[in-house]
């Protein structure tokens, strides 16, 4: 790619983790934890170039202005020009709540616990929303021809723009819940008992923009 057409790239992480352990006997412990995260990423791509400012007209140039990205020679391996086909920024928020009680009964140590995990995924994700344009060889470039190529060593041509639903607020919520015994039956032999739940459901879009095509419904 030439020069003057990068992508800027934004990372941010933020974790924060609280726990509080009490004592309500020698034998009676209880720990409860809380944990947030917070996860940025954005990819923009540099604008240097509006299409509007070389007479290119599309339906998507008022939210994205930039060059579309034109592939001078593509079955040469030749160079680039115009905006990356990729805008990305991402929000991803999670919570977490958990609390574990430790009882100790004679031989026997009992552990119960479970932790609420809550997770949110907010995306902007446009493919090709600036359009792309590829030539098979520099010549077919040089006289405009995205079809067929007239000259030798070419193949197709083409040119495509993407449109549609470019924004999605996953939500999930997990429940674990577990029960440990350890019981020392003697100083040779101890049994490690427990039981663990889990319950992951899938994610699921706060606006319901998560379609599909289902061919035994289609009449």
């Amino acid at each position: 790619s030439l020069p003057g057409f990068g992508t800027q790239i934004t990372i941010d992480n933020r974790v924060l983790s609280l726990e509080e352990i009490h004592t309500f006997g020698p034998t009676t412990v209880n720990e409860v934890r809380f944990g947030y995260s917070f996860i940025r990423h954005d990819e923009l791509p540099q604008e240097s170039v509006k299409d509007s400012s070389l007479g290119i007209q599309r339906s998507t140039a008022s939210q994205y202005p930039g060059l579309p990205l034109i592939l001078l020679a593509r079955d040469q391996g030749g160079a680039s020009i115009g905006t990356s086909d990729i805008t990305y920024r991402g929000r991803t928020p999670s919570v977490s709540i958990g609390d574990v009680l430790s009882l100790q009964r004679g031989k026997q140590s009992l552990r119960f616990g479970g932790e609420i995990l809550h997770s949110e995924w907010r995306a902007h994700a446009a493919v090709f929303s600036y359009g792309e344009i590829d030539f098979p060889t520099f010549n077919d470039f040089l006289i405009g021809n995205t079809a067929a190529s007239q000259f030798s060593g070419g193949s197709f041509g083409f040119a495509h723009l993407g449109t549609g639903l470019t924004d999605r607020d996953f939500i999930t919520t997990d429940y674990h819940l577990f029960v440990q015994d350890d019981w020392k039956i003697s100083s040779k032999l101890t049994l490690n008992l427990g039981l663990r739940y889990e319950l992951d459901p899938p994610p699921y879009d706060s606006k319901g923009r998560i379609g599909g095509f289902d061919p035994a419904l289609y009449q």
